[in-house]
């Protein structure tokens, strides 16, 4: 039994961009680092690795500043999926995400709120409508339909006052903008369009993604997210381990 494991782990890039709601409660896209989710070859096995880290110090209406709600919010983020193709067609991957903080300043540093702690748990089947390879090229057309649960935390609370007669201390919930998780079951819908030239080791493709965003049970329901992405590379590098056993 012959398999191909396939180790990637993303390159660290950090640039300014400017969004609307990118940091906010609904925190966007659970998913990271998934520029190029096609299926994989039957039996194939992918592990994979992204860190993210995003901050935001402006609230912008349209394309204009207004007013801010705190002073600045910056997560550290570290993703990971496992993927297995089922058949050439079918590849089945299980995805999740750890927050090392999600911290929010106040207006002129008045309070810090933060919290940590693994997010979303989700289940992302892909499959291949449309392959096509030639000696030149090589084309694919895959959909994909997801879920998303929740496994951390979403109504965790900060103190807020301690009595001084009694030493009774008194909680609220944290903002959305801190919690590691929504608290919603979501569904996640995919499209990938990939067109390859193998001789020159170079690839265009584009991903479509939206997620439908559930209620949670503080009866909150975000925003749901759409994506369009257009990429493209080259393989400066490539290295494959096969790892055989025989009985």
């Amino acid at each position: 039994m012959r398999s191909l494991f396939i180790i990637l782990f993303s390159v660290f890039t950090f640039h300014q961009i400017f969004s609307q709601g990118c940091c906010s409660g609904g925190s966007g896209s659970p998913i990271a680092g998934g520029a190029s989710q096609g299926v994989l070859k039957g039996r194939q096995i992918e592990i994979a690795a992204n860190y993210q880290y995003s901050g935001t110090n402006r609230f912008m209406t349209d394309d204009k500043d207004t007013a801010k709600l705190f002073d600045y919010l910056y997560t550290n983020y570290l993703y990971t999926r496992f993927a297995y193709g089922v058949t050439d067609k079918l590849t089945m991957s299980i995805e999740s995400g750890y927050f090392f903080n999600k911290t929010q300043y106040g207006l002129q540093k008045s309070d810090t709120i933060t919290s940590s702690g693994i997010g979303d748990l989700i289940i992302f089947p892909r499959y291949s409508i449309y392959t096509r390879n030639t000696e030149k090229t090589r084309t694919e057309i895959t959909l994909g339909l997801g879920i998303k649960i929740p496994l951390g935390k979403y109504n965790d609370s900060t103190k807020v006052f301690t009595d001084p007669n009694t030493g009774q201390k008194y909680y609220t919930t944290s903002p959305p903008t801190v919690q590691p998780t929504t608290g919603s079951q979501d569904f996640i819908f995919y499209g990938f369009l990939y067109r390859g030239y193998p001789e020159k080791k170079f690839r265009v493709f584009a991903n479509m993604l939206y997620i439908k965003k559930g209620w949670n049970s503080l009866g909150q329901k975000f925003g749901d997210y759409a994506s369009v992405g257009l990429f493209a590379g080259t393989t400066f590098l490539q290295t494959r381990c096969n790892f055989t056993s025989k009985r």
